[in-house]
C-alpha cells in the first residue's frame, strides 16, 4: 500500500481498515492493520497480504479517527 499525502500527516500512528466487497458490492471487514509513523511524513508505504481474490476498500485514519485518505485494489490470483 503506498499513501501520499499533500502535508505532514502529524500523527504519531495510522490505521488501516480493510473491507472486502461481495457481490452487491456491500463491504465486509477483513482486518485492521496499525502502522508507526512520523508526524511529518507526507507518504508511506505498508506490505499487506489480501488472502483471496476479490475487491478491497481501503481506508487510513490518523491516531484520533480521522479518515486520511480511501482507496480501492483489486486483487486477481492467477
Amino acid at each position: 500500500m503506498l499513501v501520499t499525502l499533500p502535508s505532514g500527516i502529524n500523527t504519531n500512528f495510522i490505521t488501516y481498515d480493510i473491507f472486502q466487497l461481495d457481490e452487491d458490492k456491500k463491504e465486509n471487514f477483513e482486518n485492521s492493520i496499525k502502522q508507526k509513523v512520523e508526524p511529518d511524513y507526507t507518504w508511506l508505504k505498508k506490505e499487506i497480504t489480501f488472502p483471496k481474490a476479490g475487491i478491497y476498500n481501503v481506508y487510513v485514519y490518523d491516531d484520533k479517527d480521522k479518515l486520511l485518505c480511501a482507496g480501492r485494489v483489486t486483487i486477481r490470483i492467477k
